[in-house]
C-alpha cells in the first residue's frame, strides 16, 4: 500500500457525539484497484461508542419530541447538503471504492432522493415511534 503518489492521503476526522474528533488509532482508506491509500481517517475506540451513545440518550426525548415541521425541515437540509455536495462526495466514494464516477453520482443522488422521501414521508406520520403506543383505529 501506498500513498498517491505526489501527495498525501487526505485525512478525515470522524464524527462522535456531534462533533469531529480524531483517535490514536488511523486507518487507510485504500483503493482496491490501485493498492494507493485514497485517504486516512480515525477508527473509533470503546471510548467513542460510549460517548456516542451516552450523546444519543441524552436527546432522545428532545428528538422525539420535535413538531413534525422541523423534523421536515431536518431532513430537507440533510437532503439539500446532499445534493450541494455532489460531486465532492461522489469524488470520494469513487476514489475509495475504485468505481466509476458515473456510479458513485448515482450513489448521492440516491442518497438526495432517500432525505427527500423521508422528509415527505414524516409529514404524515401518525404513530409515536418513542412509546409502543399507536393511534386508535377510526373505524
Amino acid at each position: 500500500m501506498s500513498v498517491v503518489e505526489g501527495q498525501s492521503a487526505e485525512f478525515y476526522p470522524i464524527y462522535v457525539a456531534g462533533k469531529f474528533t480524531s483517535t490514536a488509532q488511523h486507518l487507510d482508506v485504500v483503493n482496491p484497484y490501485s493498492g494507493q491509500c485514497v485517504y486516512r481517517t480515525c477508527l473509533a475506540g470503546d471510548a467513542e461508542f460510549e460517548e456516542a451513545v451516552s450523546a444519543a440518550c441524552a436527546v432522545r426525548r428532545t428528538l422525539r419530541d420535535l413538531p413534525v415541521y422541523r423534523r421536515w425541515q431536518i431532513l430537507m437540509e440533510v437532503s439539500e447538503a446532499l445534493q450541494d455536495q455532489r460531486q465532492e462526495l461522489a469524488l470520494i466514494m469513487a476514489r475509495e471504492a475504485a468505481k466509476p464516477l458515473k456510479t458513485a453520482l448515482g450513489e448521492v443522488d440516491r442518497a438526495v432522493q432517500t432525505f427527500l422521501i423521508a422528509a415527505q414521508a414524516c409529514r404524515y406520520l401518525v404513530i409515536d415511534f418513542g412509546t409502543s403506543k399507536s393511534p386508535k383505529s377510526t373505524r
